[in-house]
């Protein structure tokens, strides 16, 4: 992936799980795997069958974050998008150029990002071995320590690459003054 563009275009790629597909009946555009200019625009959207409480798990792919969506929230893809845009805003609350972020376009794809599909399935094997609710489900799948993950867990991963750009952004546009006149 690539370093973040400081002026990324504000646009999301979300892949979604033929059973996402099926769901919403949807057939997304197959795209070929590029990499992002930003580690905010890919994620993947899966549906986790789960007895009692099947949800939607939306993981960024640079980060591995995830958001638990429950099943009776997302009954389509406008659903989905409004919920995804309330969380991207909460998430966001002190993101420098946040605006393009939270109405960026969203493009619907479908491919297989295989490191991506590979954590997913980890995350829910393990969700439907512990069972549990939507908030706990976050809470566990953000603090497993994923191979690879170099910030180690996927909550330190996302909030430490917000933290990064709002600091580069506040370096870029503070003005330096020269203290040699």
């Amino acid at each position: 992936m690539n370093a973040s563009d400081p002026n990324p275009t504000a646009r999301f790629r979300i892949y979604q799980s033929r059973e996402v597909q099926r769901r919403w009946k949807m057939a997304p555009a197959r795209l070929p795997e590029v990499l992002s200019n930003h580690w905010l625009q890919t994620w993947r959207v899966d549906f986790l069958k789960r007895a009692g409480s099947p949800v939607f798990l939306v993981t960024n792919e640079e980060t591995l974050y995830t958001w638990v969506f429950p099943k009776p929230e997302v009954p389509n893809r406008q659903a989905f998008e409004r919920l995804f845009r309330v969380r991207l805003d909460s998430a966001l609350a002190d993101y420098p150029n946040r605006d393009p972020w939270v109405s960026a376009p969203i493009d619907y794809v479908s491919g297989n990002p295989r490191r991506l599909i590979g954590v997913m399935n980890n995350m829910a094997d393990h969700l439907v071995w512990r069972g549990s609710g939507p908030t706990d489900d976050e809470e566990v799948v953000n603090t497993m320590p994923f191979q690879g993950q170099l910030e180690g867990r996927p909550e330190r991963a996302f909030w430490g690459r917000l933290r990064l750009d709002r600091e580069s952004e506040t370096a870029r546009t503070t003005p330096i003054i020269d203290s040699s006149l």
